[in-house]
C-alpha cells in the first residue's frame, strides 16, 4: 500500500511537474513521496530522490547538460552515499537495500539499465534467504524464506521504468 500511494502521488502530480530540468522536477517528485507515503520506506525513497536530485546537479557541467547514461550513473552513486547517511541498512540486511545498491553499482559499471534490474531482482530474491536486520520484517517474526517487500517492491518500480523505456 505505501508503494501504490507513492506511485499515486506521483502520478496525480505528473502535470505540476517542473519541465525546466529533470533536476528540478526530481526534486519535487521527493516531496511528493514524502507527503504522500507513509512508514519508514516513504522516508528513504525521499531522501534517495532528494539525493538523486542533488546529484543531478553536481555532476552536470551546468545548465542544459543533457541527461546520459554517465551522468544518470554518476547522479545515482551520489544519490546512494546521501541515502547511505540516514540509514544503517547495507546489503545483507534484507532490506530494499539489497535490491538497490546492486542496481546502481551495476548501472554505474555497465551503464545498461537491464543488467542493472537484473542484478536489482538477484539482490532482491536474496532476501528471501536470510532474516531481516532492518524495517518491519525485522520485528514480524520469522522473515526467512519470505523476500523482502521494499526489495520486491523497489525491482517491481523498476521494471516499471524498464518497460516504459522500451515502449
Amino acid at each position: 500500500y505505501t508503494l501504490v500511494a507513492g506511485v499515486n502521488g506521483i502520478t496525480d502530480s505528473l502535470p505540476k511537474l517542473s519541465r525546466k530540468s529533470l533536476s528540478e522536477a526530481t526534486a519535487q517528485i521527493s516531496d511528493v513521496i514524502e507527503s504522500s507515503m507513509g512508514g519508514t520506506s516513504g522516508g528513504l525513497y525521499s531522501i534517495l530522490i532528494s539525493g538523486f536530485a542533488h546529484g543531478l546537479i553536481q555532476a552536470s557541467d551546468g545548465e542544459n547538460t543533457p541527461v546520459t547514461p554517465e551522468l544518470t550513473a554518476k547522479a545515482l552513486d551520489i544519490a546512494l552515499e546521501t541515502l547511505y547517511k540516514y540509514t544503517k541498512a547495507r546489503p545483507g540486511a534484507s532490506t530494499m537495500i539489497d535490491a538497490l545498491e546492486p542496481f546502481i553499482k551495476e548501472f554505474s559499471a555497465s551503464k545498461d539499465f537491464d543488467k542493472a534490474v537484473a542484478a536489482a531482482e538477484e539482490g532482491a530474491k536474496a532476501t528471501g534467504s536470510r532474516e531481516a536486520k532492518f524495517g518491519r520484517a525485522s520485528y514480524v517474526g520469522d522473515s526467512s524464506n519470505v523476500e523482502d517487500p521494499g526489495a520486491v517492491g523497489l525491482v517491481a518500480f523498476m521494471k516499471g521504468v524498464q518497460s516504459a523505456y522500451k515502449s
